[in-house]
Parts: C-alpha cells; sequence; structure tokens
C-alpha cells in the first residue's frame, strides 16, 4: 500500500486515517467533536507516518 510513496504522502495518509478513526470513535460514543482530538490524531499520524516512510524510503535507496 505505501511502496513507492515518499515519507511526506505516508505522512499523510496514516494522519487521515488516524483521523478517520477518531472521528469514527468519537461517534459511536455519542461524545461531542472535540477538535484538539481529531488535530492530535492528525499529528501523531503524520508524524508515525513520515517517520515510518522515511525508512522506508532510506531502505529502498
Amino acid at each position: 500500500m505505501f511502496q513507492n510513496k515518499t515519507p511526506l504522502q505516508a505522512g499523510l495518509i496514516f494522519g487521515l486515517i488516524m483521523v478517520v478513526f477518531t472521528a469514527i470513535y468519537q461517534y459511536y460514543e455519542g461524545a461531542a467533536v472535540d477538535l484538539k482530538l481529531l488535530v492530535s490524531s492528525l499529528t501523531g499520524g503524520a508524524v508515525g507516518g513520515f517517520v515510518y516512510g522515511g525508512i522506508e524510503w532510506l531502505k529502498r535507496r
């Protein structure tokens, strides 16, 4: 899925996946939309994806 992706692309994909899962969790818990939680999920997913994508990119070089 992440083959031939730059670290930035992998970070964006991971970040968006994290936001989707967080939004689904908030919806099923019946909680109000917590913007701070969504932003932290996006940031955490993006950083994790960027690091993962960077490692994979360096392995392919």
